[in-house]
């Protein structure tokens, strides 16, 4: 899991939590680097801090193809009390495993599927063969 907190400008000023590890990442390494610079290369990443600093609260999926991992995020807007956005605070949990097998069982599903619907025909096919031999003996 990793907790995370970015002011208006888009620069940490919270960083912590085991998953750091896993992007090679140390507790507070990140602090007062600007996530737009840090993340530039992941476009949803950029997108998602856009949106939780224009104010909107939500939760998605962040894929990090190139390190392989795969986080549930949720941010949440920072709001001053005359309403505007000062920043956004984020929970990052890892479900890079559970994306794997998600994806795994979708392939083997299209795979089940392609097989189903061609040993369907290929039994129509002998059912017809079948009922040919019957005819003509």
């Amino acid at each position: 899991m990793i907790f995370f907190a970015i002011d208006a400008e888009g620069k940490f000023t919270l960083s912590e939590g085991r998953a750091l590890e896993k992007l090679g990442l140390r507790g507070g390494q990140n602090v007062g680097k600007s996530i737009f610079h840090l993340y530039g290369k992941y476009p949803e990443v950029i997108r998602d801090a856009r949106r939780a600093l224009a104010g909107e609260e939500f939760s998605c999926l962040a894929e990090l193809p190139d390190v392989g991992l795969s986080f549930e995020t949720h941010w949440s807007p920072i709001q001053t009390p005359d309403g505007r956005t000062s920043g956004a605070i984020g929970v990052a949990v890892d479900v890079s495993e559970r994306s794997t097998n998600e994806r795994a069982r979708n392939e083997a599903e299209t795979l089940y599927q392609n097989l189903v619907e061609q040993l369907s025909a290929v039994t129509y096919i002998a059912e017809l063969g079948l009922e040919d031999r019957k005819s003509v003996v």
